[in-house]
């Protein structure tokens, strides 16, 4: 299988990327940082293994980069929008301009792909965009309201998406996580140096989400929740107001 995958520079695309390329198949990553792109590409050591640096909230970078696929002949069977954006933007006061800039990662990064790929994968009649959400998808986020109102966005788009060509052979599945120990966690502890010493009962690894996505570009399913006991206490008390859901957020994270 070929698959693009987009931020593959660290947390789960990274592991993702390191994952599908041991089992066999062909990547090509995206991610705006350079240094760590070589760093992974010198770590994997695999002539399968394709990378550009990119920052998908810019669309004539994205389309610059598709170009370059096509013209080596690269299209994937599936494409993997993991790359995202999680900014405070209500401290000292709401951010619009920070708010935008979410919502140009985390859904724009994506539809532009979306639109990229799709001619495509109907002339072809097959192939398959997934998603990368969050449980913040059904919640507020008091710090962060650019970031759990995109990833609802981004949800509902797909799920629109899976109706309208429920019938091509095209499929469009989102997976929505829950704590993971990725870069932007806030449910691990960090040394001064920004790495992670210890993470709480409940959170994930981000090996055992990339091996839980390879699984979900296997399977007919079109959404998915990850991990199992976090998000399924997550939907329980959906039914709670907003208020107490942050009491409780908040003591989990403490």
């Amino acid at each position: 299988m070929d698959v693009f995958i987009t931020g593959v520079s660290s947390g789960i695309g990274r592991e993702l990327a390191k994952f599908l390329i041991k089992e066999g198949h062909v990547v090509w990553g995206v991610a705006r940082r350079r240094e760590e792109l070589e760093k992974l590409s010198s770590e994997i050591k695999s002539g399968n293994f394709f990378y550009n640096v990119c920052n998908v909230s810019d669309k004539a970078a994205v389309r610059q980069v598709v170009s370059e696929m096509r013209r080596k002949n690269f299209l994937p069977d599936a494409v993997v929008l993991n790359a995202a954006a999680f900014k405070e933007d209500t401290r000292p006061e709401f951010s619009e301009t920070i708010f935008e800039e979410v919502f140009k990662t985390n859904v724009f990064g994506a539809t532009t792909l979306v639109e990229e790929f799709i001619g495509d994968f109907l002339k072809r009649k097959s192939g398959q965009f997934l998603a990368i959400s969050s449980v913040s998808a059904f919640r507020p986020d008091f710090m962060r309201v650019s970031y759990s109102s995109s990833k609802t966005a981004l949800a509902m788009a797909f799920r629109g998406l899976a109706l309208h060509y429920r019938r091509e052979s095209i499929f469009f599945k989102i997976i929505y996580f829950g704590p993971v120990a990725t870069p932007m966690s806030v449910h691990v502890k960090r040394d001064d140096s920004g790495n992670i010493i210890s993470q709480k009962f409940f959170v994930a690894g981000p090996e055992d989400a990339a091996m839980f996505i390879a699984g979900a570009l296997k399977s007919k399913k079109t959404e998915y929740y990850f991990p199992f006991f976090s998000t399924a206490l997550f939907r329980l008390i959906n039914f709670l107001p907003d208020s107490i859901f942050v009491l409780i957020s908040k003591a989990l994270k403490n």
